[in-house]
């Protein structure tokens, strides 16, 4: 998998901040947001990697974010 040079690891731990992250980004371009949710965070709210997905996707689509962006899965 390709990834951009620059990454920023963005959270949205109850799926309500995604698009006004989106929109910060947009003040720095070339920077790529990789969603990620820890499963202690997870576990915590009662989400799974799926929410963070669907979270993400939302936003995307919301905001009218067309750059690419990446889902960190996982642990």
């Amino acid at each position: 998998m390709f990834i951009e040079n620059f990454s920023l690891g963005i959270g949205d731990r109850f799926g309500r901040e995604g698009v006004a992250q989106l929109e910060v980004l947009r003040m720095a371009p070339g920077v790529v947001p990789v969603w990620n949710k820890s499963n202690r965070e997870h576990l915590l709210i009662g989400t799974s990697p799926a929410d963070t997905r669907a979270a993400a996707d939302a936003a995307v689509k919301a905001s009218g974010w067309t750059a690419p962006y990446f889902l960190r899965m996982g642990k």
